[in-house]
């Protein structure tokens, strides 16, 4: 890899953007969705029966939404 590719790497890994998916490919909800789910439980019963590709959309959403 060039340096200007190694220095992004860097770069992600200090301001977060690195990792910033690894939640959502590991499917864990966030305290604030966990929290929502709790408040309304037809939506986390509809969540729970997503397969796991829509679950990463919807958390993709979720995650997205916050940066």
């Amino acid at each position: 890899m060039v340096r200007a590719g190694l220095e992004k790497i860097e770069k992600a890994k200090k301001n977060g953007s690195w990792t910033i998916l690894d939640e959502m490919e590991n499917l864990i909800v966030s305290p604030d969705l966990k929290e929502a789910f709790k408040k309304n439980k037809k939506a986390r019963n509809n969540y729970n029966v997503f397969t796991d590709s829509v679950k990463k959309q919807i958390l993709w959403f979720v995650i997205s939404a916050k940066i």
